[in-house]
């Protein structure tokens, strides 16, 4: 399959090995691919600080379809779901969604995140838990993706507790 990978100091398309799902895993065929200011920092590498002969594979906002499911993943979605990456994070982590820190509304703290990279491809395999359903009657163009959904949620929860 083809992804973007930041190779050196370029981004570029390169043929690599599509992922398989893991326990709680779902292969998602990707359809949409959202640009973060996070991804940004990636290709700068101001964030992370890895050297430039690491590669690292782009993006970790997404809409797709559910195209094989991981052992236990069927908990969480089926075969053929139209899904998001939804619960979104730090530069691409995944929150767990039910521990005592997500549920207090501090999901940053979630010690059961798991990071996510790679969306800026044809295939990505994702934390089951970690993707909603999208009804049909929603396009992908009226969708807000994961981060600026949430950045926009959590600018309007702040401000909601200052009044």
């Amino acid at each position: 399959m083809r992804a973007a990978i930041l190779s050196g100091d370029k981004l570029v398309i390169k043929e690599v090995p599509k992922p398989a799902p893991g326990y709680e895993e779902a292969l998602i065929k990707l359809t949409v691919a959202g640009v973060c200011h996070s991804d940004v920092h990636i290709v700068k590498r101001d964030w992370w600080k890895l050297p430039s002969s690491v590669e690292i594979p782009i993006g970790h906002e997404g809409i797709g379809t559910v195209e094989e499911l991981g052992p236990g993943a069927d908990k969480f979605v089926q075969k053929g779901d139209r899904v998001i990456l939804g619960l979104g994070g730090f530069a691409g982590a995944y929150w767990c969604g039910a521990c005592e820190y997500c549920l207090s509304g501090r999901p940053r703290l979630c010690r059961l995140q798991r990071p996510l990279s790679g969306t800026y491809a044809e295939y990505v395999s994702v934390w089951a838990k970690a993707l909603v359903k999208l009804p049909a009657e929603v396009s992908n163009n009226e969708v807000s993706l994961a981060c600026g959904g949430l950045t926009t949620y959590s600018a309007i929860k702040s401000c909601s507790n200052m009044v």
